[in-house]
């Protein structure tokens, strides 16, 4: 097949745990990722998605986000950032800065993978 799906999920804390990395994909077997992220803030109920698009040619990592849609505009859940870990293309997810002390978002993430 070459086409895979996953879901990976993570709970980040605000002053405790504020960042998460999850591997996108492994360039060695695959090409591109499409990923479909939801963020939930426990505490307050407001909820986050966007999706991106990510290629890589081995040198560099090319990213497209779209799609984004939230409960409360004015309160960004996360960040993302997209880079280079070993043969990975990794995503590290931190927590959004007007995020409150001790409140809970949970990322939840689909990806769908395309082997190369």
């Amino acid at each position: 097949t070459y086409v895979r799906e996953e879901n990976e999920k993570r709970v980040l804390v605000k002053g405790t745990n504020n960042l998460a990395t999850i591997n996108a994909y492994d360039t060695a077997i695959h090409s591109s990722a499409k990923i479909y992220i939801v963020a939930d803030n426990i505490t307050t109920g407001e909820k986050e998605s966007v999706e991106y698009s990510i290629i890589d040619n081995g040198v560099d990592i090319y990213t497209t986000e779209y799609n984004q849609i939230s409960t409360n505009a004015a309160v960004p859940l996360f960040t993302a950032d997209v880079a280079y870990q070993g043969t990975n293309v990794k995503i590290d997810f931190t927590i959004g800065s007007t995020v409150a002390t001790s409140e809970e978002v949970r990322i939840t993430m689909r990806k769908v993978l395309v082997k190369k």
